[in-house]
């Protein structure tokens, strides 16, 4: 049986008696995920795969200065990603809660200069089937649900691994991403030019101004 269902952003482990009100689990390490009691039983029974068309990455230039990355694929279609369903009954038994995180792994070559870290990738159709063998398919705010099967052989975590360089191109993008208040288009808009960056401005700016 397939379904669809929402899921919150940010894990919130079974045993958890509350939701953490500041820095949310949005990324599971792929090396400790068979050990770190976290994500230890999702791993065996509440898989997901993120949909997401990119993502954000900051590229760290010195100690007050950060550069947004947008990246994406080169066709901009949309990719999915490995990850952890947790489901949790304590903090409201009378409403179950359903939350995600993005399994990560190190960067591959052609992005390690933004960030030493990347999500994983489920860019094969087998690949895809390994990893949902034991879980639901989340999207970003939907879930697409499988009974859990329970078998340890079929976890693919040999498939925990970078994607290919080229798989993704990464553009800068103007540091209003890093406001939470903004949730538009024009956080993909591109770096504001150095003219802008001089006088202050960091918005998109019309040819006429």
């Amino acid at each position: 049986m397939i379904q669809l269902e929402f899921a919150r952003w940010g894990f919130v482990p079974a045993w958890a008696k509350e939701v953490r009100s500041s820095a949310p689990i949005i990324n599971a390490r792929s090396e400790t995920l068979a050990t770190k009691p976290t994500f230890r039983e999702a791993l065996k029974h509440s898989r997901c795969a993120v949909i997401a068309d990119g993502y954000y990455e900051w590229q760290v230039l010195d100690k007050k200065l950060k550069q947004p990355f947008w990246i994406h694929r080169p066709d901009e279609s949309p990719f999915l990603m490995a990850g952890l369903v947790g489901i949790n009954q304590n903090v409201d038994p009378n409403h179950p809660l359903r939350s995600a995180a993005i399994v990560t792994t190190s960067s591959n070559e052609g992005l390690s200069a933004i960030h030493d870290r990347m999500p994983v990738v489920l860019d094969s159709t087998e690949k895809i089937q390994r990893w949902l063998s034991d879980g639901p398919l989340v999207g970003r705010q939907h879930a697409e649900h499988r009974e859990p099967s329970g078998s340890s052989e079929a976890f693919g975590l040999k498939d925990l691994n970078p994607a290919q360089d080229g798989f993704f191109l990464a553009r800068p993008v103007s540091s209003r991403v890093g406001n939470p208040k903004h949730e538009d288009s024009h956080c993909l808009d591109p770096m504001p030019t150095l003219w802008q960056r001089t006088l202050g401005i960091d918005e998109p700016v019309g040819p006429d101004t």
